[in-house]
């Protein structure tokens, strides 16, 4: 997994105060209430605890298929 290459080595990478940049809340506030983001979170949640690829498939079609009026396709 990526992570377990990268993560020994967090003290090396450059720190960088986000704060005062313009523009990161927009963009936060944009894709946060997504249905395409929340999609990617189930999907990692899954994928966490351990599910295969058909449950996860089976899950997002009912949650975020044409039947949800959320999705806008």
């Amino acid at each position: 997994m990526a992570y377990e290459y990268w993560k020994d080595r967090i003290e090396e990478f450059e720190k960088i105060d986000v704060r005062g940049i313009q523009g990161i809340g927009y963009f936060s506030s944009e894709i946060g209430p997504s249905a395409l983001f929340a999609a990617y979170k189930t999907t990692k949640k899954m994928e966490k605890q351990g599910k295969n690829r058909a449950e996860i498939a089976e899950l997002l079609k009912e949650k975020f298929g044409e039947k949800n009026p959320d999705v806008k396709v």
